[in-house]
């Protein structure tokens, strides 16, 4: 199953949790297949974003669930 992920979330809280789903793909044996962890948007650089990021999980993963 592929999964896409993207845009502004809405705390810096939420950022982080959806980081830590996509570090548990490769954990959990699944593909990051584009990351967007660590992007930053030059206007806002205390923004919250997640830049698009497309990754293959199982429905047994975590970042699926």
């Amino acid at each position: 199953m592929i999964l896409i992920l993207s845009g502004p979330v809405i705390s810096a809280q939420a950022k982080t949790r959806i980081e830590g789903f996509i570090e548990s793909v490769e954990k959990e044996g699944g593909k990051i297949l584009l990351d967007g962890r660590g992007y930053q948007v030059a206007e806002y650089p205390q923004g919250n974003f997640v830049a698009p990021t497309v990754v293959e999980v199982k429905t047994d993963m975590s970042a699926y669930q």
